[in-house]
């Protein structure tokens, strides 16, 4: 009798086969052109540990599909630092903020795994919260993980729950005030171990039951938590695909009402 394949692993396999289709795509930095005022606060995604940009493509077009028309994404490169990677961060975002023209506007991050680390050293330590309204991190090592000492780098030692870096980065004092953060965790989680350490303590946490480190990019949980946290006190206008599912979804739903009502037995008849 064959055993049944578990639906979490093909998941995650299937992520992680789509997040590497995409490796190429993203691997290129484009030119940033000035886009001047949009309809939303600009965006950032931030990728992890040995990816680029390209795996956040499929969180992006969702959000440009949603209304959000400046979203970008930040690549790092080979840096060997999380502190180093935060620097980098921080003169992306001023470019960012210049080319939209934001003015005294804040920007939004929303990081994966390492890239979260990347943001709150940024956040915390580089004066990037006055420049940030919210941070949304997805399956973040917020305080280290045993994974990461299968990886023997500088980034990985850095990743440790017993390192320096992660007893710095986590003290008391240590606070990136005014900053909304959310932190998304996959319950499925084989990256960030233990899991509940992608649980960042200073902010809400969202557990995504039934799925791993690379599905949760993919997630529609994940995408719907995300595209509410960063509609959150701003209203962005419906585009024409939103307008067009919801007519969809409508005329669906009223189908459906008609044909319940036809098959049910009209009680005044004998």
């Amino acid at each position: 009798m064959k055993e049944k394949i578990d639906p979490v692993f093909l998941y995650e396999i299937t992520s992680v086969a789509i997040q590497g289709l995409l490796y190429p795509f993203g691997a290129k930095d484009r030119e940033l052109e000035s886009v001047g005022p949009g309809r939303s606060r600009p965006v950032i995604l931030i990728h992890g540990y040995g990816a680029n940009r390209g795996c956040l493509y499929p969180l992006r077009w969702y959000l440009r599909a949603r209304g959000f028309d400046r979203v970008f994404g930040f690549n790092f490169g080979s840096a060997q630092s999380i502190e180093e990677i935060a620097e980098l961060l921080g003169k992306f975002v001023e470019e960012i903020r210049k080319c939209c023209d934001v003015g005294k506007q804040t920007v939004d991050l929303v990081a994966h795994s390492l890239g979260g680390l990347v943001a709150r050293v940024y956040l915390q330590e580089l004066g990037g919260a006055r420049r940030v309204d919210r941070c949304i991190t997805l399956a973040t090592p917020h305080y280290g993980t045993y994974s990461s000492y299968w990886t023997p780098t500088a980034l990985g030692r850095q990743m440790r729950p017993e390192s320096d870096f992660m007893a710095r980065l986590n003290r008391p004092d240590k606070r990136a005030p005014g900053v909304r953060f959310t932190s998304l965790w996959a319950d499925r989680d084989l990256m960030v171990l233990p899991r509940e350490n992608a649980i960042y303590r200073e902010g809400e946490d969202i557990p995504i039951n039934g799925i791993g480190h690379a599905g949760l990019l993919l997630h529609p949980q994940t995408l719907r938590h995300v595209l509410e946290r960063l509609r959150s006190g701003q209203d962005i206008p419906s585009t024409r695909i939103e307008r067009t599912a919801q007519l969809a979804i409508g005329v669906l739903s009223k189908t459906r009402s008609l044909l319940r009502t036809k098959k049910t037995p009209d009680a005044t008849q004998e």
